[in-house]
């Protein structure tokens, strides 16, 4: 197998693996209940990492989600984010989705999903993305650095744990 056939391969792999988990996340949405790992009682957001690596032995690369709760003045949305690592911690994909309760907040949400641009995730470490109110949505974009935040902690810490098993 080329090394451009073994490429190809990992990238299905990776789409293949996305879409998956986006499916399995949004058919489990109603069914996930909130986590009080992580407060933040300025933005009242709640969140929890959940977890889902997956290894692709030809190219290293692994996939996590995170799942972000936090209040609007419509009630509590969720957010659902999915990024795609390669070994040296950028960020090669990303996705996300949001469970939305009330009229003006899936309009802010659409806002957000619209101007959202991938260039600006793409290609980072998770500690070189800064976004802020994008399509003027200031919740649902703090809401996804949290996501990034608690995904990035999880990765540091598998690093951690790692790094000890040596």
């Amino acid at each position: 197998m080329t090394q451009q056939q073994k490429t190809l391969l990992a990238i299905v792999i990776i789409v293949v693996a996305l879409g998956g988990v986006l499916y399995f996340v949004n058919n489990k949405s109603s069914q996930i209940s909130p986590s009080e790992d992580t407060i933040i009682p300025s933005g009242n957001l709640s969140s929890s990492i959940d977890e889902v690596v997956i290894q692709n032995t030809i190219s290293g690369t692994k996939t996590m989600n995170a799942t972000v709760k936090f209040m609007t003045p419509g009630g509590e949305n969720t957010m659902y984010v999915l990024l795609g690592l390669n070994p040296d911690q950028t960020i090669n994909a990303v996705d996300f989705s949001e469970d939305v309760h009330h009229e003006q907040s899936r309009q802010m949400y659409e806002s957000f999903k619209r101007s959202f641009d991938t260039s600006s995730v793409l290609g980072k470490k998770i500690d070189e993305v800064s976004l802020s109110r994008v399509g003027g949505a200031s919740l649902s974009t703090r809401a996804f650095m949290q996501a990034l935040s608690d995904i990035d902690r999880a990765v540091a810490a598998e690093h951690a744990t790692e790094n000890t098993e040596l």
